[in-house]
């Protein structure tokens, strides 16, 4: 797809950064003032009055009393020092010639200044310290989008109609606007993390309290209500949902769950399939009253980290075991069989899922497990990914169609070939992405609708390895990755956001609903525009 459908931005305030980044790399060449002002002191600190009246060798002969170059000037890098040729001190710009201090906000970029937008907003492409605004992370959800910036802002796009977005309004944000148009989410304080479900979004803030807005019907907003919360409604001073500290949270199709301080789980909303652990399937709302101090889910450990599939749940333990629960007509839950667990049993009623396969050592560590629609996968200690569950369009990767999980164990398999050690895996509904250890990112599974970023729609993992596709070309170096339901987002060490595949809702924020990757790559198209 050509970039013509997707046109950057031509605001005053980008034209402004773009202007002033090509000002800072034409200044000062990248001189570092400490070794000037070092040379500079070798030179002033030799002898003085040899008579010979030559200059540069450090003597005063010529009257020179200033920085050793015989001019005359005051040592350069003070204030007021004459800079014509000269490197000022940290926090001064050489301006009309001389050395003067810096104001960030004043609209003209100098000194160490990358950036200057006029004002001292944080958040907004150019922080109050006149340093570029950076993204942190992207996090996808169903059919939404949103990115966590440095110092804790969000900026959301795609589909808003439950008020997913944080907005206070239905609207789709995306489509005919950029994300960048629109602005930060307005709350109180600043995000820590931020998780996306199907049509919710949670936020930890830095009081450590639990925010969530969007769909409520199930209760999964965690706030004793089924109202859905930030489609006519500001979410800027919501109340926290009612448990401990949080330092996790993840988010299904209709579900949620936080670990707490402690490593204790608290889940709450939808509990068709028991997938909320606590032996039933009611749904738990009002939250409020079930997460008492002590109701946490019976786990059986202290749990590391938490993931949460459409319907389905698991956690990491602190020596790497790995225990899941919820729907499991797939064999998503990886116990050999088609038996939901949570829906009159704990989770702590059955033993670890089997992972780890007989070739790998046998204290190998589970690291973190992604869950997607009714399939999972591990990465491993040594940076393989073992993968589980529904594999009907090859999401598993082990070019077939067969499922894992459902009569047989994860351990049965061999690693997923995705050509070296992976750091990072993420799922979606049906496909699954990987980010190995040179930062090239792999995709396989559904490709319906380009979410594999190949620029195609032929499925991969059916019957190829995921390794034969080779990696996506993303136009930059990812370093965080994020799949929704069919849509795909990367991070990349430019600090720019990559999202390709569905777009329906404006999910990829590049201010059209046009796919991208069923018949371009990712490379192709331009970032997201999210400042």
């Amino acid at each position: 797809m050509p970039n013509s459908l997707h046109p950057a931005p031509a605001s005053s305030r980008v034209v402004t950064l773009l202007t002033a980044a090509l000002l800072l790399s034409g200044c000062g060449g990248g001189d570092n003032p400490a070794d000037d002002m070092g040379s500079e002191t070798m030179a002033t600190g030799e002898t003085m009055g040899d008579g010979d009246g030559n200059t540069g060798d450090g003597d005063t002969g010529d009257g020179d009393t200033g920085d050793g170059d015989g001019d005359g000037d005051p040592a350069c890098g003070d204030p007021g020092c004459t800079c014509d040729g000269d490197t000022c001190n940290a926090g001064l710009a050489c301006v009309d010639g001389t050395c003067q201090e810096t104001n960030c906000g004043d609209g003209e970029v100098q000194g160490n200044e990358e950036c200057e937008d006029g004002n001292e907003i944080d958040g907004d492409g150019c922080d109050n310290d006149c340093t570029f605004t950076r993204v942190a992370r992207v996090e996808a959800g169903q059919h939404h989008t949103c990115a966590l910036i440095d110092g804790g802002a969000i900026v959301c796009w795609g589909r808003g109609e439950y008020g997913q977005l944080g907005y206070g309004n239905p609207n789709r944000v995306g489509d005919d606007e950029l994300p960048s148009d629109v602005g930060p989410v307005p709350l109180a304080l600043s995000v820590v993390e931020l998780e996306l479900g199907s049509q919710h979004s949670c936020a930890i803030l830095e009081d450590g309290g639990l925010r969530c807005w969007g769909l409520n019907g199930r209760g999964q907003l965690g706030n004793g209500t089924t109202n859905n919360i930030g489609d006519d409604e500001s979410i800027e001073n919501l109340a926290p949902v009612s448990v401990p500290p949080v330092i996790e949270v993840k988010a299904g199709r209709r579900h949620t769950c936080a670990r707490v301080g402690n490593g204790e789980l608290r889940c709450w909303g939808a509990n068709d399939h028991g997938q909320l652990g606590y032996g039933n399937t009611m749904d738990m709302v009002p939250v409020l009253e079930m997460l008492l101090p002590g109701e946490s889910v019976s786990v059986g450990g202290v749990t590391s980290r938490l993931a949460i599939g459409i319907w389905h749940s698991c956690v990491n333990f602190v020596d790497g075991g790995v225990r899941c629960w919820g729907l499991n007509d797939s064999g998503q839950l990886g116990y050999g069989n088609l038996d939901n667990i949570g829906d009159d049993e704990l989770p702590d009623s059955v033993g670890l899922v089997q992972i780890i396969p007989p070739a790998l050592p046998a204290n190998t560590e589970v690291v973190s497990v992604s869950l997607g629609g009714n399939h999972g996968c591990a990465l491993l200690g040594g940076g393989e990914l073992m993968c589980w569950g529904a594999n009907d369009l090859g999401q598993l990767g082990y070019g077939d169609l067969n499922n894992v999980g459902d009569d047989d164990l994860p351990s049965s398999r061999v690693p997923v070939d995705i050509g070296g050690p992976a750091v990072e895996v993420v799922c979606g509904t049906n496909h699954t992405c990987a980010r190995r250890d040179d930062n090239e990112v792999l995709c396989w599974g559904d490709n319906s609708v380009g979410q594999l970023g190949l620029g195609n729609t032929e499925n991969i993992g059916d019957d190829e390895l995921p390794v034969v596709a080779g990696p996506v070309q993303l136009g930059g170096v990812a370093i965080q990755l994020s799949a929704g339901s069919n849509h795909t987002c990367a991070l990349t060490s430019e600090a720019e956001v990559r999202c390709w595949g569905q777009n329906n809702y404006s999910q990829l924020g590049l201010g059209s609903s046009v796919t991208v990757g069923d018949n371009e790559t990712p490379s192709e198209v331009n970032p997201v525009s999210v400042f």
